[in-house]
Order: C-alpha cells, then sequence, then structure tokens
C-alpha cells in the first residue's frame, strides 16, 4: 500500500490483528527487514512496517536533505493515516531515534515505544558522544574511500555485529549482502548517517517525551555495554529509571531470533 504525503509517497504494510505494534527499521531495513519477526506477532498484534523514505519503495517527491524531523513526520502522517489512537511501537537503532522525536514533535501519537539501541549520540556525555560522532563519521569515510562492503563491514563492527560468528535461530533468514541492496545502504550512509550526527535531541527532550509516553529501553543479550549503542539504550534506562530490558541476540536480533525476540515484545506490551 501507499500513503501520499504530500512531499513524499511512503510504502507500508498491515499484517496480523490486535493492536497496532508499528516497526521503525533499523539501517537500511525497509518494510520486509523483519518479515519472520513479524509472522511470529501477527497473531497477537497488527503490525504496519514501512519504507522509510528513501528507501525501496518509498520515495521523496523533493530533492531536499531528509533529515530525521522529516523522516518523524513520515511515521507521524503513517500512523494517523491508520490509528485514530496512540499505537505501540518498536523503534530499532535509527528507528527508536526517529521515533522518539515523532514523540516529541506530535504527542498523543505512540503510547508505548520500545527503544532498541537507539543510535543517539546526543544522549550521551560530551566525551562519549564525540567518540561516538567519530565512529559515525569513520563508516562515512571507509564508504566513500573504499566502497559500500567496506562501509558496511566496518559499521558491523561499531555495532558489534560479526556475521561469521553471530548466534542465531536455525530457521532465521538473514538477509545477504547483495547489490539489491547497495541503493539503499547509499541513502542510509549519505543522507541518514548524517543527520544522526547532526541530530539535537537531548536529556531534557526525552524527559519530557516520557511524561506522555511508556519508553521502554532495550538491547540485545549479544551487545557489549562498551559500545556506544548499548550506552544509549542505558543512559535512557538510568534518566528515566526504567528497567532495561534484554533481548535476545545483538543490535539485530529482530533478525537472528524473530521467534525470541517476539516473546520478549509480547511480555512488554502485555
Amino acid at each position: 500500500m501507499i500513503l501520499e504525503l504530500l512531499t513524499a509517497s511512503i510504502y507500508y504494510e498491515i499484517r496480523g490483528s490486535g493492536p497496532y505494534l508499528f516497526i521503525v527499521q533499523s539501517g537500511e531495513g525497509d518494510a520486509n527487514r523483519t518479515d519472520q519477526l513479524v509472522d511470529a506477532l501477527q497473531h497477537n498484534f497488527t503490525i504496519v512496517t514501512y519504507d522509510r523514505r528513501g528507501l525501496s519503495r518509498s520515495v521523496g517527491k523533493e530533492q531536499d536533505t531528509c533529515t530525521l524531523s522529516t523522516h518523524s513526520d513520515d511515521l507521524a502522517g503513517l500512523i494517523s493515516s491508520i490509528s485514530s489512537s496512540p499505537v505501540h511501537v518498536l523503534g530499532c537503532s535509527i528507528g527508536a531515534a526517529i521515533a522518539l522525536r515523532t514523540a516529541h514533535m506530535q504527542p498523543g501519537l505512540i503510547d508505548t515505544l520500545i527503544t532498541h539501541e537507539p543510535v543517539m549520540p546526543s544522549l550521551l556525555p560530551i566525551g562519549s558522544r564525540d567518540a561516538h560522532i567519530t565512529e559515525l563519521k569513520d563508516i562515512q569515510d571507509i564508504y566513500t574511500r573504499e566502497g559500500w562492503l567496506a562501509g558496511i563491514k566496518y559499521m558491523a563492527k561499531v555495532l558489534g555485529i560479526n556475521p561469521k560468528t553471530q548466534a542465531k535461530e536455525s530457521d532465521a533468514f538473514i538477509e545477504p549482502m547483495t547489490l539489491d541492496r547497495k541503493d539503499n545502504f547509499d541513502f542510509f550512509i549519505q543522507n541518514d548517517l548524517e543527520s544522526i550526527i547532526s541530530s539535537a535531541f537531548s536529556i531534557a527532550d526525552l524527559i519530557e517525551v516520557a511524561q506522555h509516553t511508556n519508553i521502554l529501553p532495550a538491547v540485545g543479550k549479544e551487545t557489549s555495554p562498551d559500545l556506544f549503542d548499548y550506552k544509549c539504550a542505558d543512559i535512557i534506562s538510568k534518566t528515566l529509571n526504567k528497567e532495561l530490558v534484554v533481548f535476545p541476540g545483538g543490535h539485530n536480533g529482530n533478525c537472528t531470533h524473530p521467534k525470541g525476540y517476539a516473546g520478549v515484545l509480547g511480555r512488554m506490551l502485555k
């Protein structure tokens, strides 16, 4: 299905039955990134997934830079077009950053927001923030100098993902690195990483969002506490005095452990 917004055409899919659960994907993931997770959830939730603007089947109508605010407006428009009441949202990595900004800009759209390892350097203390931003800029630099596969390999390392050794459920399907994904990676690294680096979403903004949205920070069991994505989730946990929920797998546990991940989600949203 296509949602026509003023400045973009957004592709989305709706599956299942029950309360609405919107999934805002990580990285260059499109609506089908987490099909196995959706399969495991659709008996208890109505799942909405979508291609972010600039990815796969979603197309911007203008050539202006696409920022986190743009993505947040798109998510708000999608939620408003589908549900007349607040919804649950799972935001993974950049998806968590987008969903938090949506909840901040338009209160009342999101009831419960699970922030799984958000990529949000702006929430970290200055020293950690600068180190995190340097890592993100290094991804861009390697991508530019050595090509998309080298950039992806380094990004996986920064996120604590080792495709060769990562644990996964026996029937989990891990999308291979093919040329079909290159255009999405191009857009993500050239556009979306820059918007993450320049984001000014603050601890004060986080506290404001928590006044009307139930924020549940989460990490993967295999993600090291030394990594920035873990640290971002941890600072949300500590700031809001919320338990840091642990999911199976690592940064991409929604793909490597779809059944186990769905089980944790279901218990969180009971």
